[in-house]
């Protein structure tokens, strides 16, 4: 089993769910995303869920994507847009 690939598709799963949760649960305007620019396979799960590069910054010394989604541009099917609200 090639692990690479195996956490690559967890994270296609958990973005949805985070949104979802994050949007919907917890009532937030943005959700974002810390991500290594080397770190190709996780940048690209967070483009195809609709999270775009807003900024570079150091995290404990280390340069850092932010990706960031607003809850009016996401794309993603939400619990209320299954409930049909």
């Amino acid at each position: 089993m090639n692990f690479e690939f195996e956490y690559i598709d967890y994270d296609r799963e958990r973005s949805p769910a985070c949104q979802d949760y994050a949007f919907n649960v917890l009532g937030c305007d943005r959700v974002i995303s810390l991500i290594r620019p080397e770190n190709i396979p996780s940048r690209r799960v967070a483009e195809k869920n609709g999270l775009k590069v807003v900024q570079e910054t150091l995290w404990r010394n280390i340069p850092h994507y932010i990706y960031a989604v607003q809850r009016s541009e996401s794309k993603l099917f939400t619990t209320s847009n299954l409930r049909g609200t």
